[in-house]
């Protein structure tokens, strides 16, 4: 296990060299860095250089010049020194040949530490006495004639007794001769000859290459006197000083060349180095600075790149999935198409299109929580009912959509024809309160692979069921599940919302009488009814389909607001003429409002604004509003009728027993009419139940404080029955049929009594 661990480990280090130097292969340092660093790099070379180049030349004169009054110095004390030794008069006799032994007598071992030998001439130039030191004799000898010789040689021609100072070498050494005139004391006799003085330039104390300061200073490593070497192409050779010597040549012309270290060079050549390895370290520094940047951005960027996946993820399963009920969404669902159709070539595909029904009662009644509660149960069923090739998706709030799979059409619409079934039987129970769900499908078998249009038609065929009443299914194609259904849906509303534009639509009244006012029946309770100018005619309309296609369009809120502005200009109107009801404060003018128009957040704002500013009592309005508002959102409508009241408006329950409203209703709801539906009128007389249903209602408006209106009354044995029964309001053809508001309204609104209008129904009504 150690060794497994530690070629583990060894296999990862060399991994992560491996890829630190791939990185640093591929790593770019910033733009300009490596061009300004090089640039700078060359430039401060090349200033080292000069200055290296010339310091060096600065010192090679300055030695050059150092040198050469060296040489000056000793040849000018070796002048000194051979002129004193010049003027005694010993050596004056010694050449005259008085003195045969004054060497011997004046010279010791010590005399010839700085002079070698010592020869003098005589006045024609030959040598006349040579004297050197034996040093194993331990006494001063002669030259040898061959140094003799090679003396002679050396000494340039000219006069003999010139005084001179001159290079030449002497058994290969090099010398510096002096030769100075021999005098006596006595001032007025001539030279009797010369005498010869040397001194090496060879020794330690005359050599170059042995002062310490010159080495220290300037590396002096050799000297010699002759032609200095060729130069080498080595730049970092030793250096060669020639000093020329001119003043001092002899016989045979001689230089002297110093060798020395290139100390400058090397100076240079080592900050040069220096220089590049900063520029290389700081590269260095920077690459991996760089190095590190970069391998932090690109985690930066993985870690991105990977948040980013994340997130294309997460939306990629929001976009195709519903994020309350878990189902997929419309775009999910083309892609689960898709994948089906290749999954299952050559089956057919079929698109259902479910809405649940009066869902918004659910809703808005108890709550949006418990609405989701209810979609999210009802889609854990549906799934539940449907096979697992199958795919669901919610298209929304209410509405879900299926691909369905067979093998045929008429398969798919036998599985249609189950679903609907199931669906419709379904019972949900939340929070120990029962739901029953129906549903309206609307379904299109999929051709050619365009889902999107399948959806599309399947939606139109779930149209087409709601319009019925839901509860159903209906398959695209079909005779009521035709595009025609659809188009005659939206060609009804867009009528209604051309004559709202054109202003075409017009009131009309239908009056009830009060029937426990004795034989005068005043007609107090005026129902107005909307109609439709036709725009070649004239003549008014109504199809019942209008309001059928403005509900499901939504345009019942905009027809609603034109009816309270229509019958308040007329009300306004009908208040102005002079033949109007000033006298009767008793008018109520009834107007029908849908269950949307009730429960929207600002219909009693724009209500009571309306009126005002038509400058109306709110009393002569009474708004009539059917029990399926009343029961679609009980909480909502109830306080929209309270605050309705507090303003002064009248309210009438219309419709009454059609909706199996519930008896507590009429206990909470601020009502002031509740009208009894024709249905249970027409058969009070014949129909038992019917007849003790109008007879309770009437006793409980006793009680509570509401009056009762009778609808659909037909003939005269009918309304006295209802006026027997206790019926406040009686509202029918008997009494009259719908006409228009502002036509001749005085004549049959007021003061006619129950006969005249009796007689009058058996005639046809006057033409406005």
């Amino acid at each position: 296990m150690v060794l497994d661990h530690l070629l583990n480990t060894r296999g990862a280090s060399h991994w992560r060299w491996r890829r630190c130097r791939r990185d640093l292969r591929r790593q770019r340092p910033p733009r300009g860095l490596v061009p300004a660093v090089l640039g700078t790099t060359l430039i401060s070379s090349g200033v080292i250089l000069a200055s290296a180049l010339n310091s060096e030349r600065f010192n090679n004169d300055l030695l050059s010049r150092f040198v050469d009054e060296k040489i000056n110095q000793i040849a000018r004390n070796l002048e000194a020194e051979t002129l004193d030794w010049a003027i005694w008069n010993e050596t004056h006799d010694h050449l005259l040949n008085q003195n045969p032994d004054y060497y011997k007598d004046q010279y010791n071992q010590y005399s010839f530490t700085r002079t070698p030998f010592v020869v003098s001439l005589n006045r024609q130039g030959a040598i006349h006495s040579s004297t050197t030191w034996d040093f194993n004799q331990q006494q001063p000898v002669p030259l040898s004639s061959a140094q003799s010789s090679q003396i002679r040689t050396q000494i340039p021609s000219g006069e003999p007794l010139k005084p001179g100072t001159f290079l030449a070498r002497f058994e290969g050494r090099p010398f510096l001769f002096s030769a100075q005139p021999v005098r006596s004391t006595d001032s007025s006799a001539g030279p009797s000859g010369r005498l010869l003085f040397v001194r090496p330039l060879d020794t330690q104390d005359v050599s170059f290459k042995d002062s310490d300061t010159l080495n220290r200073a300037l590396g002096v490593t050799r000297e010699f006197y002759g032609e200095a070497p060729a130069r080498r192409l080595n730049p970092l050779a030793p250096l060669h000083v020639t000093v020329p010597l001119k003043r001092w040549q002899g016989t045979t012309p001689m230089q002297l060349v110093i060798e020395r270290q290139p100390r400058e060079r090397l100076e240079a050549l080592r900050a040069i180095v220096g220089l590049g390895l900063a520029a290389t370290a700081l590269l260095l520094v920077i690459q991996l600075r760089t190095y590190g940047q970069g391998r932090r951005y690109r985690l930066l960027e993985r870690r991105s790149q990977r948040a980013r996946l994340q997130t294309s993820r997460d939306l990629e399963q929001r976009r195709n999935h519903d994020e309350l009920t878990g189902l997929l969404s419309e775009s999910g669902l083309a892609q689960a198409m898709a994948s089906q159709s290749r999954r299952f070539p050559g089956f057919t595909q079929a698109i259902a299109h479910i809405d649940l029904d009066h869902f918004s009662l659910i809703n808005n009644g108890l709550g949006k929580g418990l609405g989701d509660q209810v979609l999210r149960t009802f889609a854990e069923r549906l799934q539940e009912a449907i096979h697992s090739s199958s795919a669901i998706a919610r298209v929304g709030g209410d509405k879900f959509a299926c691909i369905l799979i067979g093998t045929s059409s008429a398969a798919l619409r036998s599985e249609v024809s189950s679903l609907s079934q199931h669906l419709n039987d379904l019972k949900i129970e939340l929070n120990g309160q029962p739901f029953n769900i129906t549903v309206s499908i609307g379904a299109s078998i999929i051709e050619d692979g365009n889902s999107n249009r399948a959806l599309h038609e399947a939606s139109l065929a779930c149209s087409v069921v709601k319009v019925e009443g839901g509860h159903g299914y209906q398959f695209f194609g079909d005779a009521k599940g035709s595009t025609s259904s659809y188009l005659a849906i939206q060609q009804a509303n867009q009528e209604l919302i051309t004559a709202i534009h054109d202003r075409r639509l017009e009131l009309h009244a239908q009056h009830a009488w009060q029937l426990n006012r004795g034989s005068l029946l005043p007609a107090t309770y005026v129902e107005l009814l909307c109609r439709i100018r036709h725009p070649d005619t004239g003549k008014p309309y109504w199809r019942e389909n209008i309001i059928d296609a403005a509900q499901f369009c939504g345009s019942l809120p905009l027809l609603d607001q034109t009816i309270v502005e229509l019958a308040c200009a007329n009300l306004r109107e009908l208040l102005q003429r002079p033949e109007g009801p000033k006298a009767n404060p008793e008018l109520v003018c009834a107007i029908n409002i849908t269950p949307d128009t009730l429960i929207a957040p600002t219909f009693v704002q724009t209500l009571d604004r309306i009126v005002d500013s038509h400058g109306l009592d709110p009393r002569t309005l009474c708004l009539e509003i059917t029990e399926q508002a009343a029961l679609r959102n009980p909480g909502e409508a109830v306080g929209a009728m309270k605050k309705l009241r507090q303003l002064g408006f009248r309210l009438a329950l219309d419709d009454f027993g059609t909706g199996m409203t519930s008896l507590s209703y009429l206990r909470d709801l601020p009502l002031d009419y509740v009208k009894i539906d024709k249905s249970f009128i027409r058969k009070s007389s014949q129909d038992k139940a019917s007849n003790l249903v109008v007879q309770f209602v009437v006793e409980l408006s006793k009680e509570i404080g509401f009056q009762t209106i009778a609808e659909g009354v037909e003939d005269v044995e009918q309304l006295l029955q209802l006026q027997e029964a206790g019926i406040s309001i009686a509202q029918g053809h008997l009494m009259t049929r719908p006409r228009p508001f502002l036509c001749d309204a005085g004549a049959w609104i007021f003061g006619q009594s129950g006969e005249a209008v009796l007689d009058s129904a058996r005639r046809p009504a006057p033409a406005c």
